[in-house]
């Protein structure tokens, strides 16, 4: 589930992310904010409404890159990609979000073929284990 700010100040905080999104102190900001929160729901509301937000200005993978970028630990990469910063949250959030839509495109058309009754490739099955059958027989037959 994806939450997002209040309405009466999501419309104003897209509007200072679109006019700022190609300005060097956007980071700064989404830093700031981002450690302001308190509370975990404010930082979901925070991370969701900053993704959808981003998303409608199609900038959404390049902020996500910058923000793992800044967090990448040379030690240890990999564990860059785990945890609960501005970035990780962000790539979670997105990633659950498209893999449930490819899942559920999957199963629809999995759902749609399963419903057109049995394939050829079935037919063509059942053929050739008929013939091999038939083979086995005769040459046990010799």
């Amino acid at each position: 589930k994806i939450y997002v700010i209040p309405f009466q100040f999501y419309e104003s905080f897209r509007q200072t992310i679109r006019n700022y999104m190609n300005s060097e102190f956007i980071p700064l900001v989404h830093f700031m904010l981002w450690k302001s929160f308190a509370h975990d729901m404010n930082q979901l509301n925070f991370v969701s409404s900053l993704l959808l937000t981003t998303i409608e200005l199609n900038c959404h993978l390049e902020l996500i890159v910058n923000l793992l970028r800044i967090e990448v630990n040379n030690n240890r990469p990999s564990s860059s990609f785990r945890g609960s910063s501005l970035g990780a949250q962000m790539l979670d959030i997105y990633s659950t979000a498209v893999c449930s839509v490819w899942r559920s495109q999957c199963f629809r058309r999995v759902y749609e073929k399963a419903s057109e009754g049995p394939s050829t490739l079935t037919h063509s099955w059942s053929t050739l284990i008929t013939s091999l059958r038939i083979r086995f027989l005769i040459r046990s037959q010799r």
